[in-house]
């Protein structure tokens, strides 16, 4: 009997409201992506992204979700037009380190 035992580092999924900071903006620029992507398996699905800057900071802001086989992902176009509607706004990002 062979019995194997492995560690991987999973990514945080959920974290604190105390480990997050508030940016707040306008808009520079702001669109939404569908890419094709493939796992390591070769099984081949779509991703869906919605990246924005603030005119204050020159940093790049991702949303990204794997949508399987839709070729439209309606959740980031309608958070899309959420953002381009409003003059400022804020995101929480996670605090480094």
């Amino acid at each position: 009997m062979v019995t194997a035992l492995s560690i991987y580092q999973l990514p945080t999924i959920w974290t604190l409201k105390s480990n997050l900071t508030q940016i707040k903006g306008t808009l520079r620029s702001a669109d939404t992506y569908v890419t094709n992507v493939k796992d390591s398996r070769g099984h081949e699905s779509k991703k869906s992204e919605l990246i924005f800057y603030f005119n204050e900071s020159k940093q790049k802001y991702r949303l990204v979700e794997n949508i399987g086989d839709k070729y439209v992902d309606n959740k980031y176009e309608t958070i899309l037009s959420g953002l381009e509607s409003r003059h400022s706004f804020c995101v929480d990002k996670e605090k480094p380190g």
